[in-house]
């Protein structure tokens, strides 16, 4: 859960500076302002495709969005670096 609380906020943050409203927003990726809604406040798991859509859509470009992943993931597994040390 941690993990996609921290997700959620990214992608709040990632919309707030691309400088997008809930509605314009989940109106360019597709979705309902609440389905948007709920992936922000992490009430909705996020599937890999899914968070592709959004970042591309705030990135403005698939290589922005992958390069924004790749970034996402090294702190992802730095968060998750003393669970897996210690065998969690």
């Amino acid at each position: 859960l941690f993990i996609r609380r921290e997700i959620a906020d990214f992608l709040r943050e990632m919309r707030i500076q691309a400088g997008l409203s809930l509605n314009e927003a989940a109106d360019k990726i597709g979705y309902t302002p609440s389905q948007l809604e709920e992936h922000e406040k992490a009430e909705a798991a996020i599937s890999t495709p899914e968070m592709i859509r959004i970042v591309t859509v705030y990135h403005g470009t698939r290589d922005a969005a992958a390069r924004f992943l790749q970034e996402l993931s090294a702190e992802v597994n730095e968060l998750m670096k003393p669970e897996i040390d210690s065998g969690n």
